[in-house]
C-alpha cells in the first residue's frame, strides 16, 4: 500500500494477539486497509480467521495489540484484564463505525424483518422511529425483500434471512462492514442471493471484510486476499496474484481443495 492509501486508511491492526487458554489463535496478525477496498480472509479451518474478524469490533477482546478503524485507535496491553474505562467509549466508537453480518443470522426472532432493521438506529443512533421506518423499507427493496417487512425470520429462508441481517448491517450506516462466512450456512441456491447483494455493495465502493471460502465470489470481487494459517498472515496479496500465481504450495494446495 502506498503512502496515500495508508493515509486512508480505514482499518490499522498492529501486533494483535489472541489466545484461549493454551491455544494461540493470533499471533502477532498486522494489516492496514484503505477505504473503499474488499478484502477476502482465506485460510483453512482454524487458522484465526474469525478471531481476527471478531477482534476488529471487538467481540473478542485481544490479549495484546493496537487496532484503529476510522481514526479511534484502541491500545490493549493485557486484555485478560478486561478494558478500561476509557478503552470501553472508545470501543462504543469503533461499533458504531462498523457493522457485521454473522454466519448464523443472529436476527431476533421476536421481531418482524423490518423492526430487527431499525433496532439499531433507533436504539444505539438515536434515530427516530419514523426516518428509520423509511430507510428499512428502502434498504429491504435493496436486498430484494420489499414485501417482505412484516416477515418474522421463522418465515424466511436462510438466505433472506442473512439479507435481512445484510439491511440491518447498512441500516447503521457504517464505514466497514465485517463478513463471517455469511454463505457457508445456506445451500447453493440461498448462497447466490446473498453474494449477489454483497457484489452490488461492493460495486457501490463499501469498504468490506469478508471471512469466506467462496473462491468465485472472491475472484470477482475481492481487491485483495489475506491467506491466514496458525495464527498469521501468510499472504495479503492481490486477488489475480493470489488466485492466478500463488506465492507458495500450500496456498495452492487450499486453492485445489476448495474450488
Amino acid at each position: 500500500m502506498s503512502q496515500q492509501e495508508a493515509s486512508q486508511a480505514v482499518v490499522q491492526v498492529e501486533g494483535l494477539y489472541k489466545a484461549f487458554g493454551t491455544n494461540a489463535v493470533l499471533k502477532g496478525v498486522c494489516v492496514t486497509i484503505g477505504r473503499g477496498e474488499v478484502v477476502v480472509v482465506m485460510g483453512p479451518s482454524g487458522s484465526g480467521k474469525t478471531t481476527f474478524v471478531r477482534s476488529l469490533n471487538f467481540l473478542e477482546v485481544p490479549d495484546k495489540g493496537d487496532i484503529t478503524i476510522c481514526g479511534t485507535h484502541v491500545s490493549v496491553q493485557n486484555g485478560a484484564a478486561g478494558l478500561k474505562r476509557a478503552q470501553h467509549k472508545q470501543v462504543r466508537d469503533i461499533r458504531r463505525k462498523t457493522a457485521m453480518v454473522f454466519q448464523s443470522f443472529n436476527l431476533f426472532a421476536h421481531m418482524t424483518a423490518l423492526k430487527n432493521i431499525i433496532e439499531g438506529p433507533v436504539q444505539i443512533k438515536g434515530v427516530r422511529r419514523e426516518d428509520a421506518i423509511v430507510q428499512a423499507r428502502a434498504l429491504l427493496s435493496q436486498v430484494g425483500l420489499a414485501e417482505k417487512e412484516n416477515e418474522y425470520p421463522s418465515r424466511l429462508s436462510g438466505g433472506q434471512k442473512q439479507r435481512v441481517a445484510i439491511a440491518r448491517a447498512l441500516a447503521m450506516n457504517p464505514d466497514v462492514i465485517l463478513f463471517d462466512e455469511p454463505t457457508s450456512a445456506l445451500d447453493p441456491e440461498l448462497r447466490d442471493e446473498v453474494l449477489t447483494v454483497m457484489r452490488k455493495l461492493a460495486e457501490g465502493g463499501m469498504t468490506m471484510i469478508i471471512v469466506t471460502h467462496e473462491v468465485r465470489f472472491a475472484r470477482e470481487v475481492a481487491d485483495r486476499v489475506i491467506f491466514m494459517e496458525g495464527g498469521v498472515i501468510v499472504e495479503d496479496a492481490s486477488s489475480e496474484n493470489f488466485f492466478n500465481q500463488p506465492s507458495n504450495d500450500r496456498i495452492r494446495q487450499f486453492l485445489r481443495r476448495v474450488e
